[in-house]
């Protein structure tokens, strides 16, 4: 009786074994794939914050009045800077 019972014993404990290394190789595996995607996050993330500073200086730099006036010259010529600044 004690032998059938330490062969029971045994056999749950390999298949437990089994379950739970099953279980930790899909985790890890998991993991992995979870940190690839967080450092791809961090990435794109990083180039966009870059993009926003670069956009927000050249803002700051654009003059909008000289841009907005050659825009204006070129659609009409006929305008006169010269009568209207004296």
């Amino acid at each position: 009786m004690q032998l059938t019972t330490f062969i029971i014993l045994i056999s749950f404990s390999v298949g437990v074994a089994i379950i739970l290394l099953a279980f930790n190789k899909i985790k890890n595996k998991t993991n992995k794939n979870h940190k690839i995607r967080i450092l791809s996050l961090q990435k794109n993330w990083a180039k966009e914050v870059a993009q926003l500073k670069i956009r927000q200086e050249r803002l700051l730099q654009y003059d909008f009045l000289r841009h907005n006036l050659d825009e204006i010259l070129i659609a009409e010529p006929s305008i006169n800077l010269d009568t209207h600044f004296k």
